[in-house]
């Protein structure tokens, strides 16, 4: 906690954000006082807030990609404790940085967007105008390119559920000048590139005005025999006495 309150630099704090959540989860080897301990989790959290706007407001592209980095693991943090700043103080930060007047780098609109999204904060109509804006004709590709893979990396399955904002992308992409398409290319192969064999061929799929098949579901029957040896399976597991009666 004493060091917390001296060190200046936002990303160090959010660095001990991870470890300490999962500290307070599930314990550790020193058996700490776990009320101690999430005083002093609530008291980073909180320097953490109140600077994280600050320091996002001028990165070089390997800072922005750590502190995309550092966004995630705060937001996964605070939903491991279900913290009271996940419903309320972080996404209000977060759409400080998603805001696309602040003029801050790419990746961290997008990636503030997406944990938006992520969360429910942000409903797919406010995620898709915001990926508008930030594709819009007066935006530099770069600044595009860069808010795309801030908003993609890791995972293409939002585009895979979400059509009309797989439609934005596409459409920004085919807007795009020869030589602006040449300026993003690499890094927007990057991005795709990293996305599951499966995620790319079905994005290619709906791209290419594919019907995506769906399976047809269960039925409204229950198959009593087959729910039966289900049952004997469980009472198995659970080390309960299997009897003549089990049924479902």
């Amino acid at each position: 906690a004493d060091r917390a309150a001296t060190d200046p630099d936002v990303g160090h704090l959010m660095d001990v954000v991870v470890p300490l959540a999962t500290a307070l989860r599930y314990g550790d080897v020193r058996g700490t006082d776990a009320a101690a301990l999430g005083g002093v989790f609530d008291g980073i959290v909180v320097r953490v807030l109140a600077g994280l706007v600050p320091a996002c407001a001028s990165l070089d592209d390997d800072a922005a990609a750590r502190m995309v980095e550092r966004l995630t693991a705060v937001q996964t943090s605070l939903a491991m404790l279900d913290h009271d700043a996940r419903r309320t103080a972080y996404p209000a930060v977060l759409a400080q940085l998603a805001d696309r007047h602040a003029m801050r780098h790419g990746l961290i609109s997008g990636r503030a967007t997406r944990l938006l999204h992520d969360a429910g904060t942000w409903d797919a109509g406010h995620v898709e105008r915001r990926f508008s804006q930030a594709l819009s004709a007066g935006t530099p590709p770069a600044v595009g390119a860069s808010f795309v893979e801030g908003f993609l990396a890791g995972s293409g399955t939002v585009l895979v559920h979400d059509v009309d904002l797989l439609g934005v992308v596409d459409r920004w992409l085919s807007s795009l000048t020869i030589d602006s398409f040449d300026a993003v290319v690499a890094l927007l192969r990057r991005t795709f590139g990293a996305f599951e064999p499966a995620e790319r061929r079905q994005i290619m799929n709906l791209l290419m005005g594919g019907a995506t098949r769906r399976s047809a579901g269960f039925g409204a029957g229950v198959d009593a025999d087959r729910a039966h040896d289900v049952l004997v399976t469980v009472r198995h597991l659970l080390g309960i006495p299997i009897t003549a009666d089990v049924r479902p």
